[in-house]
């Protein structure tokens, strides 16, 4: 979706508008739509909102790896972040 530094050759980003029609062009088939690629915590409500079933926030999640406490608080503040959006 957004740019990603997790990847050595990502794929060109499309973008909210993109997911967002997709998700209106699936919506009869409800296949899960996960949205990978720059996707931070502060940009998961916009990519649910914009009908992504998931988002992979591996950049967001990995540079919390070595502080337990502060991971574990973004991990809850994201899912409660989604759950009102869903």
């Amino acid at each position: 979706v957004f740019a990603t530094r997790s990847k050595e050759q990502p794929a060109p980003t499309v973008g909210l508008a993109l997911l967002a029609r997709a998700g209106r062009a699936c919506a009869a088939r409800a296949p899960p739509r996960v949205a990978i690629g720059g996707i931070t915590l502060e940009r998961a409500g916009a990519v649910r909102a914009a009908g992504a079933s998931a988002g992979a926030v591996i950049s967001a999640l990995s540079a919390l790896a070595a502080r337990p406490a502060a991971l574990s608080a973004a991990v809850r503040a994201l899912h409660e972040g989604l759950a009102r959006r869903a």
